[in-house]
């Protein structure tokens, strides 16, 4: 039986959007704990109010920022291994979009308060420097292959 060989950073590249796929699940299952937990399920839903302060809107929130978000993140992470451009440096970044979307999420799930919105701030804003230095790679990948 072959089994291909990946190298180390493919590996860890994908291993890295594996954890984000099962982080997207376990917010998926906290948003879930948390509308079925609350007493008030009827406003639950509504998309108005966000600055809501109930554990289950800030759940429902956290997770639907995600799915906004985990399409990018896949696309630099897929495209990347699947042109070789992953290295050293491609394995940190995909760690520090896994390690800043975790700590994003969860900043967004504790509280609305100034300082917690701050603290989401810095992580989406370390994200996205991590996805535009992945796709700087990428795509000097691609010329270095034509």
């Amino acid at each position: 039986e072959m089994t291909p060989d990946l190298g180390v950073h493919n590996v860890n590249a994908l291993l890295c959007l594996t954890l984000l796929g099962v982080w997207f699940l376990m917010l998926l299952v906290f948003e879930r704990i948390a509308f079925f937990a609350t007493k008030n399920t009827a406003n639950y839903t509504q998309v108005e109010g966000s600055q809501r302060t109930d554990v289950a809107w800030r759940c429902s929130r956290a997770h639907l920022n995600f799915v906004e978000n985990i399409g990018v993140m896949s696309i630099m992470v897929i495209v990347g291994v699947l042109l070789g451009s992953t290295s050293e440096l491609f394995t940190i970044l995909c760690i520090v979009l896994l390690v800043s979307r975790v700590f994003q999420s969860l900043a967004h799930m504790y509280s609305v308060e100034r300082i917690f919105l701050i603290v989401r701030l810095l992580f989406f804003l370390l994200q996205n420097i991590a996805l535009i230095a992945m796709a700087i790679i990428n795509i000097i990948t691609v010329f270095q292959h034509s």
